[in-house]
């Protein structure tokens, strides 16, 4: 499996994962969730990734923890 099918692998997996949190809490959306396309659930997927990479790398920055961010930049 190349680096770009293991992250959209990820990223499926993700979308998969915010699909099914977001029918376990009813979460409000301008639809319903069932409507949402794979498409969408990936483009969900890939903000709260990135979300989630900026938060650990402010956190690192702030802390001076080197390792993590090497970490991060390394993916």
């Amino acid at each position: 499996m190349t680096e770009d099918e293991k992250q959209a692998a990820i990223t499926r997996a993700g979308a998969e994962a915010i699909g099914a949190w977001l029918v376990d809490r009813h979460q409000a959306l301008n639809r319903p969730i069932r409507s949402l396309t794979i498409g969408e659930l990936d483009a969900m997927a890939g903000a709260a990734i990135a979300a989630a990479v900026l938060t650990r790398a402010d956190l690192a920055v702030r802390t001076g923890d080197a390792a993590e961010m090497d970490r991060l930049l390394a993916g």
